[in-house]
């Protein structure tokens, strides 16, 4: 009976310890899991957030260039590639950054690429794909960046950021306005392997870190393990995990209950230990809270913590500085109405929102800034967001300058700096597009080429000062003259020309008549008079822009070497009626200059009569150069080859006065009109004689003579003829056999040429260097 008590007692004071080892137990295993909870958030907060500032400084990046491309409608490759070196080699995360313009139907896009793989295809092809297509779609609607779910590639998963570039100054306040605005996208592949490097380097060792889109992943291999927050990225929602990362010990509980004997005291201990253990979280929790205000406070950007309802919760002193609030006056208030009127339905719907545009002041100023939201949120139920903003007043004002700079050194790439007229570029540019319009309206355009007379002479005795300045008084000469819709460009040092849309030749000649008794009544500055030669030639005696300006030139040619202060108008009867250019007294005084020109003028002419006819083009190099070798072959000295060559190039330069349908027709031609067309020997032989030597036009003269007398004009027998004419004879007659010509219309093989040649070899043609021929091209 005096036992039973004391069992009692025992079982009592057992089940006392008992029940307190297991209230205990629960309250260790709860506490240890509060404290896991607490250790995780210590670890994974800046995980998260530092994973969160790296993929915001690829999207900031993207912005930036979009931006860039928004401020002007004139970026270049160039400006393009510069721009986006700096990110590429800043973010290694970042693949390429592309520009693609909207396609029009027939075209589906082209673009500017900067950086490393993929190639421009493979950006293009993933702009194609379906996915990326309506992510683009999306991202044009609501007028901000996108990203794509994560895509397969072969160093691992990519992403890619696509942002709408608009016109500038565009109205986008409707998605139809925005579509209307597009001009196209900006976008940039992110590695997403290479994403998370900032976020690991903070992780304890054997921590892992994954990043998961819906069941994609983005980076980190492994099991992902339960999350630990999410990130919101241009209208994608990742979930992050810390795989590796401890949860509760569970060695406390099973120590508590197998304590035995010290049963009691090891609960004491507990108590102890747990409340240790809670000051301890309690001085980490304030010291967060510390940390989080001291970065609060020592940001330079404005940082504004908004609830679902889009009032003010905190401010840190820098937002409260720039926008002349203080923070308890402004916390509570609405800040879309207060500040930020464009954030309210973004951060209402729970939407992440980034833009430029007016912030108001508490004093009803705004200046320029950039801001961006990210919102809080709950599972899906939106609990407000962060407004980070700068002022960037500075950067908007540089990038207007910028855009002005541009436009105004656009203005100058068009200008002659000396004179102020259309440069040589502008003058070419706007030529060819005169051309296509004449051609596409059926209507008239002239060209007259003008030049001042005598103007080295200028240079020579008054020094190149005085000469500018009779350039830029002949310039204002021109532009007085100058009507409506015509153009008139400095193209050469005192070389102009005028362009004359829906002008024939009879009035692009009276224009120029105009400006050349214009120039001639003026007076120039220290020199006093001057006169000007000009050369006018019309569409309808040109195939091209480069035939339209070679047969003026070469009318200018004739109107300075026929005595200067003249305009001529080209015409194929104007070559054949005018006598051969004169020299001048000033000509003789520097004939090596003179000549050098006159030959330029003369392979030009040469070029226009050859490419009258497609099967002739190109005849006179192949000439020139096969008589060449002939020569060599038949021991010339190398200064006659060279000779020889130059003549030969020249040698139909007389076509340029046979009415283009006589050249291609595609029919043997009638005694009358083979007369006309040998007309061209004489007309060649006047055009030549100011740029060749005497021996050399003999040469040209006589390149349809024929050894046995019976060639043309002047029937030489034999040796009569040159020796040079005779090889340029038989070098002609080789091209024609051997070339696709209007007639006949095949060719023959070097064999047959050969043959050919050996059949009239003594009758036509110098049976010496037909032999010479035959060895050249492998007949003997």
């Amino acid at each position: 009976m005096t036992r039973r008590p004391q069992s009692w007692l025992v079982i009592a004071a057992l089940a006392a310890m008992l029940i307190a080892t297991g209230l205990a137990v629960v309250a260790a295993v709860n506490r240890e899991g509060d404290a896991a909870r607490d250790r995780r958030a210590l670890v994974a907060g800046p995980a998260i957030r530092a994973l969160a500032a790296e993929v915001a400084v690829s999207t900031a990046s993207l912005d930036d260039l979009r931006a860039f491309h928004e401020s002007s409608d004139r970026v270049t490759a160039e400006d393009f590639t510069r721009f986006t070196a700096a990110p590429l080699q800043r973010q290694t995360s970042l693949m390429y950054l592309a520009w693609t313009p909207e396609p029009s139907p027939a075209d589906a896009g082209g673009g500017l690429v900067a950086g490393e793989e993929p190639t421009p295809g493979a950006a293009h092809a993933l702009l194609a794909d379906a996915a990326t297509a309506d992510v683009r779609a999306a991202a044009r609607d609501m007028g901000r960046p996108r990203m794509t779910p994560p895509l397969g590639g072969p160093d691992g998963p990519t992403a890619l950021l696509v942002a709408p570039v608009y016109s500038p100054g565009a109205p986008l306040r409707t998605v139809e306005q925005r579509r209307a605005a597009l001009r196209g996208w900006v976008s940039g592949m992110l590695r997403l392997t290479r994403l998370g490097g900032i976020a690991r380097e903070g992780l304890p060792e054997g921590v892992g870190l994954v990043v998961r889109d819906g069941g994609a992943t983005v980076t980190g291999a492994g099991g992902a393990g339960d999350p630990e927050g999410t990130i919101a990225v241009a209208g994608r929602l990742w979930t992050v995990s810390l795989p590796g990362l401890g949860g509760p010990s569970r060695l406390l509980p099973v120590g508590v209950g197998v304590a035995g004997l010290g049963l009691t005291a090891l609960v004491a201990l507990l108590f102890r230990a747990s409340a240790n253990r809670e000051r301890t979280a309690r001085r980490e929790l304030e010291g967060l809270r510390v940390r989080h205000d001291l970065i609060l406070g020592s940001a330079g950007d404005g940082i504004v913590g908004l609830d679902d309802d889009v009032r003010v919760t905190f401010v840190n002193p820098a937002a409260a500085d720039a926008l002349g609030w203080d923070i308890d006056d402004l916390t509570g208030g609405r800040f879309d109405e207060l500040v930020l009127p464009a954030l309210g339905a973004a951060v209402r719907g729970g939407r992440p929102l980034t833009g430029e545009g007016p912030v108001r002041r508490r004093d009803g100023t705004s200046f320029v800034g950039e801001y961006a939201a990210t919102p809080l949120s709950e599972g899906d139920v939106a609990r407000g967001a962060v407004v980070v903003f700068r002022d960037v007043t500075a950067r908007a004002e540089e990038a207007r300058r910028t855009r002005e700079s541009l436009a105004a050194a656009e203005e100058l790439a068009a200008i002659d700096a000396l004179t102020g007229l259309a440069n040589h570029r502008t003058f070419h540019d706007r030529l060819r597009i005169e051309l296509e319009r004449a051609r596409r309206h059926g209507r008239g355009l002239s060209l007259v080429l003008m030049d001042l007379d005598h103007f080295k002479q200028v240079n020579d005795r008054y020094g190149h000062q005085v000469g500018d300045r009779v350039l830029r008084h002949a310039a204002r000469v021109f532009e007085e003259e100058t009507r409506t819709g015509e153009l008139v460009a400095r193209v050469g040092g005192e070389e102009f020309a005028m362009i004359l849309p829906e002008a024939d030749g009879e009035e692009a000649f009276r224009a120029a008549e105009r400006v050349r008794r214009a120039v001639g009544a003026a007076t120039f500055p220290e020199v006093g008079h001057m006169t000007m030669s000009a050369g006018v030639c019309d569409l309808p005696h040109a195939g091209d822009a480069d035939t339209l300006y070679r047969l003026a030139d070469g009318a200018l040619y004739w109107a300075k070497h026929s005595g200067r202060d003249m305009v001529l108008r080209y015409t194929p009867d104007m070559v054949r009626s005018r006598p051969a250019p004169a020299r001048t007294d000033d000509d003789v005084t520097d004939a090596a200059a003179e000549r050098r020109q006159a030959l330029v003028s003369m392979r030009l002419l040469a070029r226009v009569v050859d490419a009258k006819d497609p099967s002739t083009r190109r005849h006179s190099e192949r000439v020139a150069d096969l008589a060449a070798e002939i020569a060599v072959k038949l021991a010339w000295p190398s200064a006659r080859v060279a000779a020889l060559r130059e003549a030969a190039l020249l040698h139909d330069v007389g076509k340029i006065g046979v009415p283009e349908d006589l050249l291609t027709a595609p029919r043997p031609l009638t005694d009358a009109e083979e007369a006309q067309m040998r007309e061209h020997v004489d007309i060649g032989t006047r055009i030549l004689a100011e740029a060749l030597s005497a021996e050399q036009v003999s040469w040209v003269r006589g390149h349809h003579e024929r050894w046995d007398g019976n060639g043309y004009p002047d029937g030489l027998l034999a040796e009569e003829c040159p020796e040079g004419a005779r090889i340029l004879a038989l070098a002609d007659a080789w091209d024609v056999m051997t070339s696709d010509r209007t007639y006949p219309p095949m060719p023959r093989t070097p064999a047959d040429a050969i043959a050919e040649c050996r059949a009239h070899a003594g009758t036509q043609f110098w049976p010496v260097a037909v032999e010479a021929l035959a060895r050249l091209r492998g007949g003997g």
